[in-house]
């Protein structure tokens, strides 16, 4: 990664002194992002994107992990992009195109990429549709599956259950986690099953080879991972999206990319965008560079927000995806998470969850109060 940094940085001086052309900074802490910036400055002559490193200096555009609001600077208003039509759109999955939008209606962000979760399992001794209902799959007591495999699949199905996040109910619905945690109890209810032993004896094996080797029937993954594993794994597993009340809810976080409301360069950096957000910029991009490794995978490690690059142009190059990619209407998202969610996630939840399905039901009160408080002055110091 650092070489290809400074090959960027080297090469984007020389040039850009050379023959005077516009530059833009950009700054962002994913390093999958950086093949796609080289791109763009491979296709084009008249804008270069040029690193920023130090995030504590001005930039121009800023990519990050996240919420919408996980933004380090105040981010400029960018709405014109969509209302104009430099940016169709029509062209994304609507409900993660929502995740950006603001309370005022504007859209200060776009969402480059996103991922959907799922199970991953042994596509010889199981068959799926598509799509695994979870309400069906929770009430198969035959499956081997267990929520202390992956604490993931835990918030994922409390958040499916649509929680509301707010200060005043300690910023999570006690009603919904309450059911949650029932649920994940109930997962564990088979008797002829011991999890401590079977965690202790089996779980330092990774998942793709207990599911190769019918140890577990499934494992909780998102379709970006499963995609990332070694491409020999797909001759033996399969995966399939989870889904509630038929839709298929979106991961709990996306990558999103915006302009400093502070940026000399505005109207350079729209461009940027609008380059990056065209299909076939995009569909360039992977045909360029699916037989890289590692870095250049972007829309391989997470999906692209564009319904036609996601679902035309990767199966393209995934057989296994022709029939799974989902549809617009098939898809919902995580529109409310609070700012704090990643705290929240992993100094609350997370630890919470795995706390409660371990004491009896009429102790959990107490227990909640008591990781709230003290989540509370963390926040607070």
């Amino acid at each position: 990664m650092k070489k290809l940094i400074l090959l960027l940085i080297t090469t984007l001086f020389i040039s850009c002194s050379e023959n005077k052309i516009e530059t833009v900074t950009l700054y962002t802490d994913l390093p999958h992002i950086l093949p796609f910036i080289e791109n763009f400055n491979k296709h084009n002559d008249d804008i270069k994107i040029i690193l920023e490193l130090n995030p504590k200096n001005n930039y121009d555009i800023t990519i990050f992990s996240g919420q919408k609001d996980s933004s380090q600077i105040e981010t400029a208003d960018i709405t014109d992009l969509l209302e104009t039509g430099k940016i169709k759109k029509e062209l994304f999955y609507s409900e993660v195109l929502n995740l950006a939008k603001n309370d005022k209606g504007e859209f200060r962000v776009l969402p480059l990429t996103f991922d959907l979760p799922g199970v991953i399992y042994n596509r010889h001794t199981k068959k799926h549709p598509t799509d695994i209902n979870i309400d069906d799959f929770i009430n198969n007591k035959k499956s081997i599956f267990s929520p202390y495999w992956n604490s993931d699949f835990i918030l994922w199905f409390y958040l499916s259950l649509s929680p509301e996040f707010n200060i005043e109910d300690s910023y999570f619905d006690k009603k919904e986690f309450t059911y949650t945690a029932k649920t994940m109890l109930n997962l564990l209810n088979d008797d002829s099953l011991n999890y401590n032993d079977f965690n202790n004896k089996y779980l330092h094996l990774s998942p793709e080879l207990l599911l190769k080797d019918k140890i577990i029937d499934y494992y909780y993954s998102t379709l970006s991972n499963f995609l990332n594993s070694d491409i020999n794994n797909f001759k033996d597993l399969a995966f399939s999206f989870l889904s509630k009340n038929n839709l298929i809810n979106t991961a709990d976080r996306a990558v999103f990319i915006g302009i400093n409301s502070n940026s000399k360069k505005i109207r350079s950096s729209k461009k940027v965008l609008t380059w990056m957000f065209n299909k076939d910029n995009q569909e360039q991009f992977i045909k360029e560079n699916f037989n890289s490794s590692g870095l250049y995978k972007l829309f391989n490690k997470e999906l692209s927000t564009l319904i036609y690059v996601s679902k035309s142009v990767l199966p393209q190059y995934y057989p296994e995806l022709r029939l799974l990619m989902p549809n617009n209407n098939e898809i919902s998202a995580y529109l409310y998470l609070p700012e704090l969610w990643d705290s929240l996630k992993d100094e609350l939840l997370n630890p919470m969850f795995n706390d409660i399905i371990s004491l009896d039901e009429d102790k959990w009160e107490k227990k909640y109060i008591e990781y709230f408080n003290d989540w509370s002055k963390k926040q607070n110091k």
